[in-house]
């Protein structure tokens, strides 16, 4: 929905007190310029300029329809995609057409690629909104992570999946000890595809967010596989999943035991350090059952086993450059158990790409980007060290053994009135077993 540049701009807000928690949808450009009203802005110099240079934006986008043509050359099968728009697996060409209103707001969006591949609507919705409730229903990604370089959870690095999705417009507030907490969540379900194990399978998922400070953010998240031929959906298997009492061991017979649960948290913590915007994030996840982390005669907590994390920080050096550093790792410790099932085989992935993290299941991140934005482009560079299905699982996306290598990306992007050019480019060396692997991508679109 946004470019690299209000993208930047609204993670920015973020150090202004502004919940921008959900910023999926085209809609929820009316709830953010609601929070931007309600904090009035009394505020630093600073915060008011920001406010000041994404007003206009927001009154573009819903006022006026918004329709595109991009044109891709290139193919970005094994890129490292991040937030930014997703790129096709191969060359080709879109159309869309986008609209918000007061009560509804749509995408219709067409791809043709050259790989000999049908034409798709990924990225394709509706939305509707009554009062505080949002409905979302179409092709479309969520981002359910605190990094804007990969997630553990859910990205955008495989297609969009069929989707309907349910959740508030703008943010609850609760009164606790006199404090008020904002509240955010989200419940969906998401189909897979026919040609599988377990055709047609189903994804629950649900996340609910707690700001319990302006400058900290805390996401609850859990998802779970369910469904599919010849597997049970009945009021049993849907209480069973909701309530979390459908684990191996747990007296279910094997048809109505849902699987590849994946439950866990992640976190945002914001602060201004002598001028410098500086964020603290991180996710932990776990799959199966559930697992003492603190076990102690006095006190205790659990949490669900085989965990998986990452960890990050970045860094705002003057007003336009932010410096980010990032260790991600899906490796849980057992072989071979984030991401996949032995019910569901071919786990959790869509057309044979994981849903979370773009390196697949027992592989390792570290990485270290810049990102600048000017008035009329955006740049970003970054390196990365790649451990890869270190376990070698047969479902691994990448490869059935493992493999190592470090990159530098370059992402460039050019605006020229309606114009839009991105730049895409990487390096591989280092690789091992030894290929390498060079990529360079243009994407030009044009906005009327």
């Amino acid at each position: 929905m946004f470019d690299d540049r209000y993208r930047y701009i609204i993670n920015e807000l973020k150090f202004c007190g502004v919940d921008v928690s959900i910023v999926d949808s085209l809609i929820s450009v009316g709830a953010i310029n609601y929070e931007i009203k309600k904090n009035n802005f009394k505020q630093s110099q600073s915060c008011i300029r920001l406010v000041e240079s994404i007003e206009g934006m927001m009154q573009e986008k819903l006022e006026s329809p918004i329709n595109t043509i991009s044109i891709q050359a290139g193919n970005s099968k094994n890129y490292l995609q991040d937030k930014s728009n997703r790129l096709n697996e191969s060359s080709g060409i879109s159309i869309s057409t986008e609209k918000a209103l007061d009560k509804i707001a749509y995408k219709i969006k067409i791809t043709k690629m050259n790989n000999g591949s049908n034409t798709n609507f990924d990225g394709s919705f509706v939305t509707f909104k009554n009062k505080n409730h949002v409905i979302n229903l179409g092709r479309f990604h969520n981002w359910w992570g605190s990094s804007d370089n990969t997630s553990l959870i859910l990205s955008n690095f495989s297609r969009p999946m069929p989707t309907v999705e349910y959740k508030n417009y703008r943010p609850y507030s609760i009164n606790i000890l006199s404090r008020n907490i904002a509240l955010n969540y989200s419940l969906f379900i998401k189909q897979f595809e026919s040609n599988r194990e377990v055709p047609n399978a189903l994804l629950l998922g649900n996340r609910l967010s707690i700001q319990p400070f302006k400058n900290l953010e805390i996401s609850l998240i859990r998802v779970a596989q369910f469904g599919g031929k010849g597997r049970n959906i009945n009021s049993e298997v849907i209480k069973n999943l909701i309530l979390g009492s459908d684990n191996a061991g747990s007296e279910l017979s094997k048809e109505d035991e849902s699987g590849n649960q994946i439950a866990g948290l992640d976190f945002n913590y914001y602060t201004n350090v002598s001028n410098h915007k500086i964020k603290i994030y991180g996710q932990i996840f776990g799959e199966d059952g559930l697992d003492p982390i603190i076990d102690g005669k006095i006190f205790g907590a659990i949490f669900p086993s085989k965990r998986f994390k990452q960890i990050g920080f970045s860094v705002g050096v003057g007003k336009d450059i932010k410096i980010t550093f990032e260790n991600t790792s899906s490796d849980s410790g057992y072989a071979n158990a984030v991401y996949n099932h032995y019910i569901y085989k071919n786990g959790y992935r869509y057309f044979d790409k994981p849903l979370g993290f773009n390196l697949d299941a027992d592989s390792d991140q570290k990485l270290l980007n810049a990102e600048v934005v000017f008035d009329e482009s955006f740049f970003k560079i970054q390196y990365s060290k790649n451990n890869i299905n270190k376990n070698m699982s047969d479902n691994n996306f990448w490869s059935n053994s493992s493999m190592k290598f470090e990159e530098i990306s370059l992402r460039y992007t050019r605006y020229l009135g309606s114009l839009e050019f991105n730049l895409t480019g990487f390096k591989r060396f280092n690789t091992h077993p030894h290929s390498n692997e060079n990529l360079f991508l243009l994407n030009a679109t044009y906005r009327y």
